[in-house]
């Protein structure tokens, strides 16, 4: 039997006083009460909340202090996301945060090593798939070469 990871490493960088209480609150609390701020906060908590925060978090002894998320095992970048989003609509408007994770294997299993990305705004969450990214470009070889080919 194999077990499957997501990992990922980043900060949010600089929490003021008020967005570290505001960030505090939402990690410590249970999913249902977090569905409630997330909404709040005008997110649309359309995925389950189940083990929420579904990832590691500390508050780094920097100053300005970072909040630092991350995944040891098996960590949602999608729940991540969404909490950033919401501390982007709260205080940073005009902010963009971005995450990268990888998807790894205890066995060498085709298919079973990936990653993504995740662009996070005010206003929009864009996930980027590594399969999809690499899908995507064979697609456009193959139009290519088709068009090449009729060409001839």
């Amino acid at each position: 039997m194999a077990d499957n990871y997501t990992l990922f490493s980043q900060v949010v960088p600089a929490l003021k006083v008020k967005e570290r209480q505001w960030a505090l609150q939402l990690l410590q609390t249970g999913e249902h009460e977090a569905a409630e701020r997330l909404s709040a906060a005008g997110i649309d908590v359309d995925l389950e909340l189940d083990s929420w925060p579904a990832f590691q978090w500390e508050l780094l002894p920097s100053r300005p202090v970072d909040l630092w998320v991350y995944s040891q095992d098996c960590g949602s970048p999608q729940q991540v996301a969404l909490f950033v989003q919401a501390l982007l609509r709260c205080f940073r408007p005009r902010d963009v945060w971005t995450l990268t994770w990888a998807e790894t294997c205890s066995r060498p299993r085709t298919g079973e090593f990936g990653g993504g990305g995740v662009i996070v705004t005010a206003d929009a969450v864009r996930f980027y798939s590594a399969h999809e990214w690499v899908s995507a470009g064979v697609a456009g070889h193959c139009r290519a070469h088709r068009r090449r080919r009729g060409k001839r």
